[in-house]
């Protein structure tokens, strides 16, 4: 079995990390954050993209 990486996957690791900054990630996590404190039971993501906010999302319950 090979473990080579799928065609793409670099420039894909690439363009995650350029979008992705680190005050990108803080900005996303902090609305989430603001999220839990008020009474919603449901949020409608748009545009996902590559699916941080979702994930910050799911593990915020």
């Amino acid at each position: 079995m090979s473990h080579e990486n799928p065609p793409g996957a670099a420039q894909h690791t690439r363009a995650w990390h350029a979008y992705y900054t680190e005050k990108r990630i803080v900005h996303q996590w902090l609305q989430v954050r603001l999220l839990r404190d008020l009474p919603v039971q449901s949020v409608i993501e748009i545009g996902p993209h590559l699916g941080v906010v979702t994930a910050l999302l799911a593990s915020a319950g």
